[in-house]
């Protein structure tokens, strides 16, 4: 399956965002919605669907672990945080993240707390796997 057009849209989508500089969760749900992108999954193919949500995750995680602009990585974090949540697959598909890519998503909630005066954080950690569920970030 050619993944290409997902990523194009991904890229769209997070473009978008960014172009307006706001790191709100609530602007980038309005460009989601507005893009239809929940109906991603109807394109998803019918075998190695484990493959399909990878790659729309890596290509989320991309930019969420970039040295973009903050909107760029916060945009990147909202895709991957939205088609985690919106996926249809049961049980949902989950996240994995390389060590180098955990850091680099902690250095993101750094910076979104030195940039944003009015943010939310949200952990999620397991000891015993020494893994983090999952970090979420967004300015009122």
């Amino acid at each position: 399956m050619d993944l290409k057009p997902f990523n194009q849209d991904i890229d769209g989508l997070i473009n978008d965002f960014a172009k307006g500089g706001s790191t709100a969760f609530t602007e980038f749900k309005r460009i989601w919605l507005s893009r239809k992108f929940s109906f991603v999954f109807e394109a998803s193919p019918s075998t190695n669907q484990a493959c399909f949500m990878r790659s729309l995750y890596a290509h989320s995680i991309g930019y969420m672990v970039s040295t973009g602009s903050l909107p760029n990585r916060v945009g990147g974090l909202y895709c991957l945080y939205c088609f985690y949540e919106t996926q249809p697959f049961k049980p949902p598909f989950k996240i994995y993240l390389s060590l180098g890519d955990m850091k680099r998503m902690k250095d993101l909630v750094v910076d979104t707390k030195t940039r944003c005066k009015s943010c939310f954080y949200f952990g999620q950690e397991n000891a015993r796997e020494e893994c983090v569920s999952f970090w979420f970030c967004g300015c009122k």
